[in-house]
């Protein structure tokens, strides 16, 4: 787990031309390896870096969907881990109507 960590943050440091969608994928790996080590805050800071990145750069329309009821999910679980439920609530809502908005 500690090696997946460095490998993704020395790639995200030194890596200044990888595209926004390897970063975010990056991040988001970041994230479910410090949730496996139950560090939930450091998961939860990482999806949310993974989030605004994904914001400021839509992924093409056939992985939209995918990638941010996805990453939704994850934060949702993470703050039901950190105990802060109506947040989760609000994360699992807004991947429900991504996917419903757009599964049509």
């Amino acid at each position: 787990m500690e090696t997946s960590l460095k490998y993704f943050q020395k790639q995200l440091n030194n890596q200044a031309c990888l595209s926004p969608l390897s970063r975010i994928n990056m991040l988001y790996a970041m994230g479910l390896c410090f949730m496996k080590k139950s560090y939930y805050s450091q998961a939860l800071e990482k999806f949310l870096e993974a989030k605004l990145l994904l914001e400021n750069h839509p992924p093409p329309y056939d992985r939209f969907v995918h990638l941010f009821s996805t990453l939704f999910n994850s934060i949702a679980l993470v703050h039901a881990l950190l105990k802060d439920n109506f947040k989760a609530l609000i994360m699992l809502k807004k991947a429900l109507d991504i996917c419903t908005s757009f599964n049509t």
